[in-house]
């Protein structure tokens, strides 16, 4: 079935201490929705699809004939 799926996140992930939530300074690294340890405390601010079973395409061509 040719449909996008949920992956994971991009943004900034947290550590909680004793001076509460500090921000930790990562690259902008896919985050997938299975790593709970990271998501537990992050701020997303992407949205990863994966895409299966899709067919990449040429935009120029596809302008092109339309």
């Amino acid at each position: 079935m040719r449909r996008p799926r949920l992956f994971g996140v991009i943004g900034t992930p947290y550590v909680r201490g004793p001076a509460g939530l500090t921000a930790l300074a990562t690259p902008d690294v896919p985050v997938p929705y299975t790593d709970r340890a990271t998501t537990r405390w992050f701020l997303a601010s992407q949205l990863i699809s994966r895409l299966c079973d899709v067919t990449p395409v040429s935009l120029g061509d596809e302008l092109a004939t339309a």
